[in-house]
C-alpha cells in the first residue's frame, strides 16, 4: 500500500497572501508544520507528503531556504512547483541549487512506490517557460506533454497519478451554489488534461491546487482533485492511499490542533472545505 499526504499553497513570505479564500496564516506555517508531524505520528505511517504548488509566495533565496528547512519533516517532501514558486526567471535553478530534496534531481520526475507511479509536471503559465509574470495561461511544454505520455504508458498494470499545479476543471455549481463554474480553466488546457485521463486507462487521479479550494470531480471512476490552501483556516489537507488498484481520499483539518488567536471563518464560503463528496474518495 502507498499512503501519502497532499497539501498545497502554504504561501510562505506573506502575512497577506494576494489570493486567499478563507482567513490565511502563512507565518504559522511552522507550528502547522509541527500539529501535521503530531498527526502523522498518530494516524501513520505515512510514505511521503507531496505539495501541490505555491509553497512560498515569490522566489527568493531567503524564502527558498525557509521551507527547505521548515518542511524537514519525517517523511520526504516532494514539490510540483506552482506559479508563486516561479515569480523571477531562474527560479528552477534557484530551487535546485537550494531545496534539492523536493525533487528526484529535474523538476518534472515521478515517485515510484512498490504499487503506485506518481508523475509530478508543474504547468506553465506564459511565454517563458517556468517563469510567472502575472499571466495566466496554463500550458504544458511539448517535451513536458512527452514526459506524461511516456512516463504513463509504463508499468500498464499500476495505478498511475499526476500532479499538476493549475487544474483542469472548474469548481462546480452543485458545490458553490452560484450561476456560472468558478476558477473555470482555458478551454484547451481542461481539454489537455481530459485527453490525457481517457487515453491513459491506468492514470487514476490528477492532484491539482491553485484554486483554495476542496473538489473531487468523477470522470468514469478516475478522479480530478483540487486542494484548499493548507495555511487557511481549517488548515486542510489529504491522506491518500493507493491499494489493490485502489484509491481512497480524506481530507483533515488541524484547526482543533492550534491555539492561535485569529482563526476567523467566514460561513458564506463554506464551499471552500466543500461537502463530503468533495473532500473523500471511496469509504
Amino acid at each position: 500500500m502507498t499512503r501519502f499526504i497532499y497539501l498545497s499553497d502554504t504561501h510562505w513570505g506573506t502575512d497577506k497572501p494576494s489570493y486567499s479564500m478563507q482567513h490565511a496564516e502563512p507565518n504559522k506555517l511552522p507550528e502547522l508544520l509541527r500539529a501535521m508531524e503530531e498527526w502523522i505520528a498518530k494516524k501513520g505511517p505515512v510514505d511521503f507528503v507531496l505539495h501541490g504548488g505555491d509553497m512560498i509566495d515569490s522566489t527568493s533565496r531567503k524564502n527558498i531556504d525557509f521551507v527547505a528547512q521548515a518542511f524537514q519533516l519525517s517523511v520526504p517532501v516532494y514539490l510540483c512547483l506552482g506559479n508563486h514558486d516561479l515569480t523571477c526567471s531562474n527560479a528552477v535553478e534557484m530551487w535546485l541549487d537550494r531545496a534539492p530534496h523536493f525533487f528526484l534531481g529535474k523538476i518534472n520526475f515521478s515517485i515510484e512506490t512498490s504499487d503506485c507511479s506518481l508523475h509530478v509536471v508543474p504547468n506553465q503559465w506564459g511565454p517563458v517557460p517556468y517563469h510567472w509574470n502575472d499571466v495566466q495561461k496554463p500550458y504544458f511544454l511539448l517535451e513536458q506533454e512527452k514526459f506524461i505520455n511516456n512516463e504513463l504508458s509504463r508499468n500498464p498494470n499500476r495505478v498511475h497519478v499526476l500532479s499538476t499545479h493549475s487544474p483542469f476543471h472548474g469548481v462546480p455549481v452543485e458545490q458553490t451554489g452560484l450561476k456560472n463554474l468558478l476558477h473555470q480553466p482555458p478551454r484547451v488546457f481542461q481539454e489537455k488534461g481530459y485527453s490525457i485521463l481517457r487515453t491513459h486507462r491506468n492514470l487514476q487521479c490528477i492532484l491539482s491546487a491553485h484554486s483554495h479550494i476542496n473538489t473531487r470531480i468523477e470522470q468514469k471512476g478516475k478522479y480530478l482533485v483540487t486542494s484548499s490552501s493548507f495555511v487557511e483556516v481549517p488548515f486542510d489537507f489529504k491522506c491518500i492511499n493507493i491499494s489493490n488498484d485502489q484509491i481512497t481520499m480524506s481530507t483533515h483539518s488541524l484547526l482543533d490542533q492550534t491555539n492561535f488567536k485569529s482563526n476567523y471563518y467566514d460561513f458564506t464560503k463554506t464551499f471552500v472545505q466543500g461537502r463530503e463528496c468533495d473532500r473523500t474518495i471511496g469509504s
